[in-house]
């Protein structure tokens, strides 16, 4: 058995009945975890509940993996690299650039009497690897060539940032923990009120903070800009 996942425990914390029934949202309770989590890719043996190799990695695991009969297994990893492992050993036998967090699971199919394996590279929300839209099809006989790793790049703050831009990056990205209104909310975010510092903000979104993932890897530098302007301003559009 294959297992990806992190060396820390996360909890969530419901609290007490508050009568809430579909389709309302619940946006209360409190994740508990530090945002910084070691990755662990590990093989087990069922016939004894024993730990035959693991991999350790920087960055937490958030990927499936495909096993095959000819003792390979495939997986991915946040900073958009899709491995081959020897599934008797954990050694790695070959990896893939594909420039965008691979955080879905690969499938292993066969044409025609030839095989292939396929895996989706788009990264993923909480895992701050660089965001993209790419299908990936290996072979045998395949001659691609890795891609440069993803990034946002830059992180400085931009005086000119579109606050009216950031409220959709907002929306779509920060709600649902810190409240459509940052008042504070599901996942335990913290009410964005006060005077806030512009600097801190833009590296607290940009690397994370406690249990807060960072998203310098997922959002272009233009929307790390717009977001922190739209938090600057009181989470209110001039």
């Amino acid at each position: 058995m294959f297992i990806c996942g992190t060396d820390l425990i996360g909890l969530f914390t419901g609290g007490v009945d508050d009568g809430i029934k579909p389709p309302e949202f619940f946006d209360g309770g409190e994740f508990i975890f530090d945002s910084h989590r070691m990755g662990v890719f590990a093989a087990i043996d069922v016939t004894t509940n024993r730990l035959l190799w693991q991999h350790r990695w920087e960055d937490f695991c958030y990927s499936g993996s495909a096993a095959t009969a000819g003792d390979l297994i495939f997986t991915g990893k946040n900073d958009g690299r899709f491995v081959a492992l020897d599934s008797r050993d954990g050694s790695v036998l070959w990896e893939f650039q594909t420039g965008a967090g691979v955080n879905a699971p690969p499938t292993v199919f066969e044409y025609k009497g030839e095989q292939y394996v396929v895996i989706y590279a788009a990264g993923a929300l909480f895992t701050n690897s660089a965001p993209g839209d790419n299908v990936w099809l290996f072979s045998l006989s395949g001659t691609l060539n890795d891609v440069a790793p993803g990034s946002s790049g830059k992180t400085n703050i931009a005086a000119d940032a579109d606050p009216i831009k950031g409220a959709e990056t907002y929306s779509r990205y920060c709600s649902q923990c810190h409240g459509n209104n940052g008042e504070g909310g599901h996942g335990g975010g913290p009410a964005l009120k006060g005077e806030l510092d512009p600097e801190k903000v833009m590296s607290i979104i940009t690397q994370g903070n406690k249990q807060m993932p960072g998203f310098g890897n997922m959002l272009t530098y233009d929307q790390l800009n717009q977001v922190a302007a739209y938090v600057r301003a009181g989470l209110k559009q001039p």
